[in-house]
């Protein structure tokens, strides 16, 4: 009726017990492993098309602006356009730079030539060559974002230059894609600390000192600063190094940090209350950087100009059919909400109103104000290279009469 425990084997019975568990742990693990690994996988892949899409604020698609500059009636018409735009999308890929943030890659292209050093090609400039060094500084439009190496601005003054001054001239071309005014002043201070002393500085600013404000509330911030910032500042102590390291959570933070970081809070900006104040904010800011390089200008024997951009919200000039379109079409994609306008009607009218105190800073806002052709190709403050040809004559044209008085 009932077992004789005596003859029950209890080293077999619990050796199988012992082998089914072992056997049913090691499917369970292995399957957590695997799925772990695919999870890491996809979470590579995501990270990766991520990574080669996004850029500038992290609202636009890049790949997306680009697309729409290419259908631009000027680029229609440009048997180089179709060759650029294919680069361009190359060469958003940036790298981490000391005090700078990020800069370009380097690059080699037909339209497209970035040096080693991460600066972007000036066709006729040659370092070596004993000529008087003319360095330029400032964000995408003077970069050269929509025109070939040989159609950008600092290409053009290389041209304009020699002739207006009378001096045989190289121009070093130290602008970058979404740099801000103070990232400008800190490339100079780093090329002076390293003993590159240039004869003339060029700065060229306005549009994304907005951007940047416009994105946090704050004067003197580089765009993305949000971004930026919270992947500093939400790292993790070092005993959990090893899972904040993983792919997966990097990709749970990115989406995290697009929906509740601060200035990403639902792809949205930053509330700002009072746009005129904050255009006071980025005037005194940009005067300082004034004053610095004139301090520094003294002490190295350089000249100094600074150049406050145009921008499609300012000015006088009668947009085209193409232009009024781009407007309604860009709008919000790139945020450009009554806030934006705001600000950039203040910060415009006062830096146009103060000009005329400071000797080496020069309005151009107004310079496309007869202009009846499609100039601008995007809200961002990009122009056609006949855009940049004109911005480049005005300023050798100041040069110049500078240096006549």
């Amino acid at each position: 009726m009932f077992a004789n425990w005596s003859d029950v084997d209890f080293d077999r019975v619990l050796g199988r017990r012992f082998i089914s568990f072992y056997y049913s742990t090691g499917i369970v693990i292995f399957n957590t492993i695997v799925l772990i690994a695919l999870i890491e996988l996809f979470s590579v892949v995501s990270l990766t098309l991520l990574d080669s899409s996004l850029f500038n604020n992290g609202e636009k698609k890049v790949t997306d602006l680009i697309a729409y500059n290419n259908e631009h009636s000027y680029y229609a018409e440009q048997p180089w356009a179709e060759s650029y735009w294919q680069e361009m999308r190359t060469t958003l890929k940036k790298q981490y730079r000391p005090y700078l943030v990020w800069g370009s890659s380097p690059f080699s292209g037909e339209t497209v030539n970035i040096t080693p050093k991460g600066q972007r090609q000036t066709p006729g400039a040659d370092s070596t060559a004993e000529r008087k060094q003319v360095f330029v500084f400032g964000g995408s439009t003077i970069w050269g974002w929509g025109a070939p190496d040989w159609e950008t601005i600092p290409a053009y003054l290389q041209e304009m230059l020699p002739e207006a001054t009378g001096f045989p001239l190289n121009v070093e071309n130290y602008a970058e894609n979404a740099y801000v005014s103070t990232q400008g002043l800190i490339r100079l201070l780093l090329l002076l600390e390293a003993g590159k002393v240039p004869e003339v500085v060029i700065f060229y600013d306005g549009v994304n000192d907005l951007f940047a404000a416009r994105q946090t509330g704050r004067p003197a911030i580089h765009q993305n600063f949000s971004y930026i910032a919270s992947r500093f500042n939400n790292r993790k102590p070092s005993l959990s190094s090893l899972l904040w390291t993983t792919n997966t959570y990097k990709l749970f933070h990115r989406i995290r940090t697009a929906i509740n970081v601060e200035g990403f809070k639902n792809n949205r900006y930053k509330v700002i209350p009072d746009p005129d104040r904050l255009a006071d904010e980025i005037v005194t800011n940009y005067l300082g950087i004034y004053r610095i390089v004139k301090t520094l200008a003294k002490e190295y024997q350089f000249d100094y100009y600074f150049f406050w951009q145009p921008y499609i919200l300012e000015g006088e000039k009668t947009l085209t059919a193409e232009e009024e379109r781009l407007l309604l079409e860009l709008d919000s994609q790139l945020k450009m909400d009554e806030t934006l306008i705001r600000l950039s009607r203040a910060t415009y009218n006062k830096i146009s109103a103060i000009t005329p105190k400071y000797d080496r800073l020069f309005y151009l806002g107004d310079i496309f104000n007869d202009e009846t052709s499609s100039i601008w190709i995007d809200t961002w403050g990009h122009v056609t290279p006949v855009g940049n040809e004109l911005i480049a004559r005005k300023m050798a044209q100041v040069i110049q009469q500078t240096l006549m008085k």
